[in-house]
C-alpha cells in the first residue's frame, strides 16, 4: 500500500533480507487500525521517504540512524521550508518502531542529574506518606517546594551542610518567597511545607535545633474570598451546548457531567476506572479519593445513560482500566490533569460563557453553590463532596444571598 515511499524501511529490510512489502504494508495497516488519521500515515510515508534521501545523500548507514542525525535531517527540513509541526512527533515514532524492532541501536539511557538532596527528599516523601497520611499529589507538591527551599540554601549558603542552618535564613528565604509570590495563598503554602520541612530535619536530627516556630504566620483568611462559579443556567448551556455525536463529545459530556453534577475532582474523574462503575445498583464506586477514604455516590440517569453512551459508542477499544481514555493514538495514553481543564476551557469558549475561571473546579463550586442556594444543608453538601470536614464546606454559606440578606441589619438612618 504504502511501500514504495518507505525508503528507510526498504533498505533497513534490504540489509536484513526480510521481504518489504507485507513489512511495510503491516505497519501502516496496523497504524490505520488504531485510529491513526489517514492523513498522518501518509505523512509519516512521505517523512520516511526524505529521511532515506537524506541518508544517502551523507552516506550513512541506516544502522547510524540516532536522535542527533534525526535533529540535523530536522534541521535541514526546515530549511528547505518544510515547516510541518508534526515533523519533531513523527520522527520520534519511527525511532521508536525501528527501536522495537531492534533494527536501530536502543536508545541511550536519559542521564539523571544527581541531586544532593535527592535523599533527603525521598525521607522526607516517605515521611509525609507513613507519618502524616499525605497523599501522593499532596506529597508531590511538598517535595518540590522543599527542593527549592534546599536549593535556595545552598545557593545562598555556599554548602549544603543543613547542620549550620539558622533562624536568619530561613527567615530570608520566607521574606524572598513572599516578595515573588504574588498570590497571598500561594506563600502561605511555602511557609506550611517550610515548616514540615524543617520539623522533619529536626525529627531525623539533621538540624540540631527546632526552627519550625521561626517561620512567621502569613495571613490568609480562609473566608475572605467568595468561591468562583457559573449560574447553574449557564452550567446546564454549557452541558447540553456539547455535541455527543462524535467519540470525542461523548467522552466530553460524560466527563463535563461527572464533574457539574456529582461535583468530582479532577483526579477522581481521571481514575475512574471500569470497575467503580456499579451498573445494577446505581452507584459510583471510589476506592480512595483525596480525603483517603472510600466513597460511593449515586449515579444519576443523566450521568449513567452519558458514560453508557461513551462505553458502548465512543470510547476506543483499548486495553485500559480507566474509562476515560486519549482519544489521540497512541489509545492507551492515560488523560492528565491539563487534558480535563482543556477540555472546559474549550467548551466554555466555543460556547462563549464568561467565565470567572477556568478548570474543572469551576463546575464543582458551581454544584455547591446551586445547593447552598436551594437550602440543601452544609452537611448534606459536605457528604456530596467528600470534605473531610464540614468547615471546608463553610465558605459555600457565602453565597446564599437570600438567607444572608435576610439576617442583614438595615443601615442605620436608611439609604439615602
Amino acid at each position: 500500500m504504502l511501500t514504495e515511499c518507505f525508503t528507510v524501511t526498504e533498505r533497513i529490510h534490504a540489509l536484513r533480507q526480510e521481504p518489504v512489502g507485507a513489512y511495510v504494508d503491516g505497519w501502516a495497516d496496523d497504524l490505520l487500525t488504531r485510529g491513526y488519521a489517514r492523513y498522518y500515515v501518509h505523512q509519516l510515508a512521505a517523512l520516511s521517504e526524505h529521511l532515506g534521501a537524506y541518508l544517502r545523500a551523507h552516506q550513512l548507514a541506516v544502522d547510524d540512524l540516532d536522535e542527533e542525525i534525526g535533529q540535523r535531517f530536522l534541521q535541514e527540513m526546515h530549511a528547505g521550508q518544510r515547516r510541518y509541526r508534526l515533523l519533531p512527533l513523527m520522527l520520534r515514532h519511527l525511532l521508536h518502531y525501528l527501536r522495537e524492532r531492534e533494527v536501530i541501536a536502543p536508545a541511550p539511557p536519559t542521564p539523571h542529574v544527581a541531586s544532593p538532596w535527592d535523599e533527603v527528599l525521598t525521607r522526607y516523601d516517605h515521611y509525609l506518606a507513613e507519618i502524616h497520611g499525605l497523599q501522593p499529589p499532596t506529597r508531590l507538591a511538598y517535595c518540590r517546594h522543599a527542593k527549592q527551599f534546599l536549593l535556595w540554601y545552598q545557593h545562598h549558603h555556599g554548602s549544603g551542610n543543613l547542620a549550620e542552618l539558622s533562624a536568619r535564613e530561613v527567615l530570608a528565604y520566607v521574606t524572598v518567597a513572599r516578595n515573588e509570590q504574588a498570590p497571598r495563598g500561594h506563600a502561605k503554602l511555602i511557609a506550611t511545607v517550610l515548616r514540615s520541612v524543617l520539623r522533619f530535619l529536626w525529627w531525623e536530627q539533621v538540624i540540631p535545633h527546632a526552627l519550625d516556630a521561626v517561620v512567621p504566620t502569613l495571613r490568609c483568611w480562609r473566608l475572605a474570598t467568595v468561591p468562583k462559579h457559573l449560574p447553574w443556567e449557564q452550567v446546564r448551556a454549557l452541558i447540553a451546548g456539547i455535541d455527543p455525536s462524535t467519540p470525542i463529545g461523548k467522552r466530553d459530556r460524560a466527563i463535563v457531567l461527572l464533574l457539574a453534577v456529582l461535583g468530582l475532582r479532577n483526579s477522581d474523574v481521571r481514575l475512574l476506572e471500569l470497575t467503580h462503575i456499579a451498573w445494577r445498583e446505581g452507584e459510583l464506586r471510589l476506592p480512595r479519593t483525596k480525603a483517603g477514604r472510600a466513597r460511593r455516590l449515586p449515579l444519576p440517569q443523566e450521568v449513567g445513560e452519558a458514560l453508557a453512551s461513551y462505553l458502548t459508542e465512543g470510547r476506543p477499544a483499548v486495553q485500559s482500566p480507566y474509562v476515560f481514555v486519549s482519544h489521540t493514538p497512541p489509545f492507551t495514553a492515560p488523560l492528565v490533569a491539563s487534558s480535563l481543564s482543556s477540555i472546559i476551557r474549550r467548551h466554555l469558549r466555543r460556547l462563549q460563557i464568561e467565565a470567572p475561571q477556568w478548570g474543572t473546579h469551576l463546575l464543582r463550586h458551581s454544584l455547591a453553590t446551586r445547593l447552598v442556594n436551594t437550602r440543601v444543608s452544609i452537611k448534606e453538601v459536605a457528604d456530596l463532596l467528600g470534605h473531610a470536614s464540614i468547615d471546608t464546606t463553610a465558605i459555600y454559606t457565602k453565597v446564599d444571598r437570600e438567607r444572608l440578606a435576610a439576617i442583614a441589619l438595615p443601615f442605620p438612618g436608611g439609604v439615602r
